[in-house]
């Protein structure tokens, strides 16, 4: 009998929309060998195993099949077949080379089987169709509807507009079973859903039962879904009490990196040093002039891991959420200037980079499992969906913290960005990641050395709050 040296599992769908089935698989003589007890199990009928003498028997799509241990015959109905290789036994199952089985099914049971790169599972019987199952999920602030695909379309393809009340999305080059998908809902944001084929589209409408105030659609490269955010409109009675607890007084502070997690350094310069003076400096000035409650992440040299700052925020009731860092770029000393970033499901290619960096210092983490939920798509574009509700907020206060870094510094503003840093996801509040200047730029790195450089950094990000706070409270005072 054989030892089993990797126990693993493949996946698996009987079509291409079905839910996804894990079947054992192992690791034999250098090839991936396959459970037949676990597939028989899992997609057959009448499954049993003799171990007198090693014989499985399984029923699949009305055929009666037979595999025995240690022989390579297998027999379909009253006919014999053989294979290139013995069926092995190990441990209480019996296993065949994967891609022997792949050949025995679409022979005999699976014609046009096949291996979908795109979710890494094996498609028993692929669909006629692109498109599958709809799905609907309500949020407080409105509504998430994903679109299963077993093609990944182009965004170009693909066009969204709403007209008295309804919103309809158009997929060229699409198909549908339209018997399927049409269904109405008695409770919800969303009435009924409408599906349509035309010759070479599909046309989905939805109606709301109430107004909406915005909408995007986002298509995850992974997984081929589609997924369309809807945004509903508050009335005014919402806005009220929802602008009411948003007066700005309570301020997050947040020092990038710490401890064992120096960020980018050069020299003897490490980026959480100047992060840490910077946001202490400007701590100090809001409190002693705004009477602001100020939330610091960190206050000294310490380790806090990425999860926790925006946790952190969200338990002390912040109002706004700044992240301080320096930046860095290999190759390239003549790079200089500041940026500001928001939370977005994308960014450019610079934007995407940066992320990254700022993102892997998850490798200093012990428990770094959380962050595979936090980052699966659905649940980022969750983040983002629920954080677009302060994404007006976050812009206009970005936009004060470069205009004053312009008139303030000796350097020069690269604009806003969007990107995924993980320290801005789930930030209940508006939110932003600024990057103060590039330690690996010679004239910047003499000017962030410097305590009145910083200073200057303090004070072009206090003259920024305090001009989006009066702002801000003026906006709520004269909705009340």
């Amino acid at each position: 009998m054989t030892n089993v040296l990797l126990a693993d599992s493949i996946k698996i769908r009987r079509s291409s929309f079905d839910s996804t089935e894990y079947v054992f698989s192992s690791q034999l003589y250098n090839y991936k060998w396959i459970s037949l007890n676990h597939f028989f199990k899992t997609f057959g009928n009448d499954f049993s195993i003799n171990y007198d003498n090693w014989t499985l028997n399984a029923k699949l799509k009305n055929h009666k099949i037979t595999f025995y241990g240690g022989s390579a015959y297998y027999k379909i109905d009253d006919n014999l077949y053989h294979l290139p290789m013995p069926i092995e036994r190990v441990g209480n199952g019996l296993y065949i080379p994967l891609f022997e089985f792949i050949r025995v099914l679409k022979t005999h049971f699976y014609k046009t089987i096949k291996y979908n790169k795109t979710i890494d599972a094996i498609i028993l019987t692929p669909g006629k169709y692109s498109l599958g199952l709809i799905s609907i999920n309500e949020l407080s602030n409105g509504t998430m509807i994903n679109i299963e695909a077993d093609t990944l379309f182009n965004k170009q393809h693909c066009k969204i507009w709403d007209n008295d009340g309804w919103l309809y999305f158009t997929i060229y080059g699409a198909n549908i079973d339209v018997n399927k998908t049409k269904e109405k809902y008695s409770y919800g944001h969303i009435n009924e859903v409408d599906v349509r084929q035309a010759n070479e589209s599909v046309q989905l409408s939805f109606k709301f039962r109430n107004k909406f105030s915005s909408y995007d659609f986002h298509i995850n490269e992974k997984t081929n879904s589609i997924t369309i955010n809807v945004r509903k409109e508050k009335t005014k009675d919402e806005v009220v009490k929802k602008r009411s607890k948003w007066l700005i007084d309570t301020i997050v502070l947040d020092a990038g990196h710490g401890g064992k997690d120096p960020g980018t350094v050069l020299g003897r310069l490490h980026e959480k040093d100047i992060a840490l003076d910077i946001v202490l400096q400007l701590g100090k000035m809001l409190e002693n002039n705004l009477g602001v409650k100020v939330v610091y992440t960190r206050k000294t040299d310490k380790f806090i891991p990425l999860w926790k700052r925006p946790q952190i925020a969200n338990a002390n009731n912040g109002k706004l959420f700044v992240s301080v860092h320096v930046n860095g770029v290999d190759n390239s000393p003549g790079t200089y200037g500041t940026e500001t970033y928001l939370l977005a499901p994308r960014g450019t290619k610079k934007a995407i980079e940066i992320a990254a960096k700022e993102n892997s210092v998850i490798q200093l983490e012990k428990n770094q499992d959380r962050y595979k939920n936090m980052l699966s798509p659905q649940q980022y574009i969750l983040a983002t969906m629920a954080q677009r509700e302060f994404m007006k907020e976050s812009l206009e206060f970005a936009q004060l913290v470069e205009s004053n870094y312009s008139n303030r510094l000796t350097s020069k503003s690269r604009g806003l960005r969007q990107a995924g840093f993980i320290v801005l996801i789930g930030a209940s509040m508006p939110s932003i990641l600024t990057e103060v200047g590039f330690i690996t730029n010679k004239k910047e790195r003499n000017n962030l050395a410097k305590y009145s450089y910083r200073k200057k950094i303090a004070t072009s990000l206090y003259d920024a709050i305090l001009k989006f706070k009066t702002e801000q409270d003026k906006k709520i005072n004269e909705i009340r």
